[in-house]
């Protein structure tokens, strides 16, 4: 469980919904964990040393950082800020596909096999939910036969008002 400070650097002290730190101005910050785990208690501040984890390089840690970011904030793009070609895919995959995912298949196309794959059928899992739209589970009709069945009975619950997403 991630438990999470916005830092962006030159916000010292401010709380972190007074400072723009939107995708471009990411490269400045990071993301530190707080006790709390609640975005609205966090504050900006400067990166420094001690906020890294010691069992990773600056530029892993970064990437680390980043891909909190994309995910808290379901921003894929952020994702392309990532170095590490496998921290960047499983940031895809957690955006696009996971919990928080928006369902946008273009992303899924940077992936190669078999990740590409389960992200398009994670992204199009949500697609069918979000929308409540059966036409969606068509795309595992031939793929996957049980992964078809549990689209349908995710869109029915959803259509019921009992959405997993």
């Amino acid at each position: 469980m991630l438990m999470l400070t916005i830092l962006v650097a030159g916000c010292t002290g401010k709380p972190a919904a007074s400072c723009n730190s939107k995708t471009g101005e990411l490269k400045n910050g990071c993301l530190y964990e707080k006790a709390t785990g609640e975005l609205d208690t966090a504050y900006c501040g400067q990166m420094g040393p001690s906020l890294l984890n010691p069992d990773y390089s600056v530029d892993i840690a970064m990437d680390r950082c980043y891909a909190d970011v994309a995910v808290l904030r379901n921003e894929p793009d952020t994702c392309f800020l990532v170095k590490d070609k496998i921290i960047q895919s499983d940031c895809l995959l957690e955006c696009v596909s996971g919990s928080s995912g928006s369902g946008d298949l273009k992303v899924c196309d940077v992936l190669a096999e078999p990740e590409k794959s389960e992200c398009i059928a994670g992204a199009t899992m949500k697609l069918a939910t979000g929308k409540k739209d059966f036409s969606y589970c068509d795309y595992f009709s031939e793929r996957n036969l049980g992964k078809f069945k549990e689209c349908y009975r995710a869109v029915a619950a959803c259509l019921k008002g009992n959405c997993q997403n």
